[in-house]
């Protein structure tokens, strides 16, 4: 994180203040077969991604944490909610 914020070119008047992060999405066709599985293993990873879990099942009908740990399928339907979950799972995996 330190060698992000590096990588930002300091403003003319730079003010002491927590610099703002963006976090950016992709969309439909970025799911790779078993992207990211190996994440799984990481606590803040499955954490945020049991979090979107409980929040899309009811939604998608299924859980989107086991298609990840098996097979996402092309199907619309189920790997857009995937590649939604995966993302935000990523993003608590990085905070």
């Amino acid at each position: 994180r330190r060698a992000l914020l590096d990588l930002a070119p300091a403003p003319a008047s730079a003010v002491a203040r927590r610099p703002r992060v963006a976090f950016v999405l992709p969309g439909p066709g970025t799911q790779v077969e078993g992207m990211g599985r190996h994440l799984l293993a990481e606590p803040a990873f499955a954490r945020g991604l049991a979090e979107v879990d409980r929040a899309l099942r009811p939604h998608v009908g299924r859980s989107v944490a086991e298609l990840i740990a098996g097979e996402a399928g092309d199907d619309i339907a189920t790997s857009q909610p995937v590649v939604f979950a995966f993302s935000l799972a990523l993003a608590r995996w990085l905070e």
